[in-house]
């Protein structure tokens, strides 16, 4: 059923109801939490996975039991075809694309750039920039159909103060903050809606590999003094994909807590 929430004595509703969305990279993180959250709201969801199956399988199960409707699909977006199949797969079963998020990505290699492989570069630019230029290009044709249709991008507070030791990554999220905006100029015309989310520090898998030692630095350089949670991010990119963003575009939000403020 939709998600309310009460401002100013007036109802903000996220009724997702027989929107078909497809979130990569929805295992997991962040890209659970979105699904969790459509999925509560009565989206019929494209929950992909590459490894965690049993993860992805935990994900589908809460959204049905919510009511929603989940669709399990399996891809390596480092390569292209997969990114192609991934696409046209969910819209055959959901008969159609509303709202694509991009959530697929991660560090490949840690250490300097004097270490950095070309190919450990390629790959990072492939997992978090090639697999969203293609789902995105692929879906096009489905939310050129599509009513208020909707692509968000997950881009990182790397781009905004360069970490070391991840060149590779921090510039592959700075390419999604281009694409972003070179999409929503050109799919405005289309009714289609581009934007981008950059989550700060967020107590997910995702920093598993990350040192504590770093992450404690990090600690530091953040206002409100703790980390994000992956459904603090969700909330954004839900409304993003929402009506209650009809008129957003272009736009890139961060989500971390005051970290940029300090930058």
């Amino acid at each position: 059923m939709p998600s309310c929430a009460v401002q100013g004595g007036r109802a903000l509703v996220l009724d997702f109801t027989d929107r078909r969305i497809l979130i990569t990279g929805a295992s997991k993180g962040i890209g659970a939490a979105t699904a969790r959250l459509v999925g509560a709201s009565g989206a019929c969801v494209g929950v992909h996975f590459n490894g965690d199956k049993e993860g992805a399988t935990k994900v589908a199960e809460t959204i049905q039991a919510a009511g929603g409707r989940a669709i399990l699909l399996q891809a390596d977006l480092r390569h292209e075809q997969p990114c192609v199949d991934l696409v046209e797969q969910f819209a055959a079963a959901a008969g159609g694309v509303d709202a694509l998020v991009n959530n697929a990505g991660g560090i490949v290699f840690r250490g300097p750039a004097t270490d950095y492989t070309v190919g450990a570069f390629n790959d990072t630019f492939a997992l978090n920039c090639t697999s969203a230029f293609v789902c995105t290009r692929t879906a096009i044709p489905h939310l050129r159909q599509a009513n208020n249709a909707s692509v968000v991008m997950l881009s990182s507070v790397a781009t905004r103060f360069g970490p070391t030791n991840v060149v590779a990554y921090a510039s592959a999220k700075a390419w999604l903050n281009g694409m972003t905006q070179a999409l929503a100029k050109e799919l405005v015309g289309d009714g289609i809606r581009v934007n981008a989310v950059a989550p700060g520090v967020i107590d997910t898998p995702f920093h598993s590999a990350t040192p504590q030692e770093r992450l404690d630095e990090l600690a530091k350089l953040i206002p409100m003094k703790r980390f994000g949670t992956a459904e603090e991010v969700a909330n954004v990119i839900a409304f993003l994909i929402s009506d209650l963003a009809s008129y957003i575009t272009g736009e890139c939000i961060d989500v971390n807590g005051g970290m940029t403020v300090r930058c």
